[in-house]
């Protein structure tokens, strides 16, 4: 991908990467040292028998080790984000799934300097950009639905003045129903009819046609 189309922010994080690693590990080496000179005060007055309830913590590699990986896990969420934003129209999500990309990215416990943001962004303009994402996207959208409705191949769809009947089973809020007399949907309904919908609102729009077409159920 050509630098001047890469994002000022993937353009950050591949620069700045390598300080931020070396700042974690100067800190963690000085945080350890402040730890054995402390052992070496307590066995001085105590001698080497004396148990060690130290302040200042032992554990700084694996401490340092946690916050590098969380770190470059974070980076890698916020470049997805970004691809999403960047590579789908108004109105259309793709679903790009973070771990796809830390499990290929993130280096062993040694070798955090490897970690590569430019080389994320790559991955993901490869995989989603050029208008590839959108279709993904739509294919996602079209899977949501037939899922939703439980659409199988071959199944006849009533059809009625041009428009096709789809009948959805939604959950009762039995408690809301039972004591406010109220109707409400209860929150795993709601939470799939949202997605649904916008699922809807995207095929609608496509400019792929009619997404059943793409979806491997049909």
């Amino acid at each position: 991908m050509p630098t001047q189309q890469t994002p000022p922010l993937v353009n950050y994080y591949a620069e700045q990467w390598p300080r931020y690693v070396k700042l974690c590990v100067d800190y963690a080496n000085a945080i350890t040292q402040f730890s054995v000179g402390e052992l070496a005060a307590i066995r001085q007055e105590d001698g080497e028998g004396k148990a060690y309830w130290g302040v200042f913590p032992q554990q700084c590699e694996n401490q340092l080790y946690d916050n590098l990986r969380k770190q470059a896990e974070n980076i890698v969420c916020q470049l997805v984000s970004l691809a999403t934003e960047s590579f789908t129209p108004p109105g259309v999500t793709v679903e790009i799934k973070p771990k796809e990309f830390t499990d290929h990215f993130l280096p062993d416990k040694d070798s955090f300097l490897g970690f590569d943001p430019a080389s994320v962004w790559n991955a993901l303009a490869e995989q989603y950009g050029g208008g590839l994402a959108s279709e993904t996207a739509y294919q996602q959208n079209a899977g949501k639905i037939v899922s939703a409705f439980q659409i199988r191949k071959g199944q006849p769809l009533e059809i009625k003045a041009g428009a096709v009947i789809l009948n959805l089973t939604v959950y009762i809020d039995h408690f809301d129903a039972k004591h406010f007399n109220r109707k409400n949907l209860c929150h795993s309904s709601r939470e799939e009819l949202c997605k649904l919908l916008a699922a809807l609102e995207a095929a609608y729009s496509t400019p792929f046609g009619n997404p059943f077409h793409r979806h491997p159920a049909t």
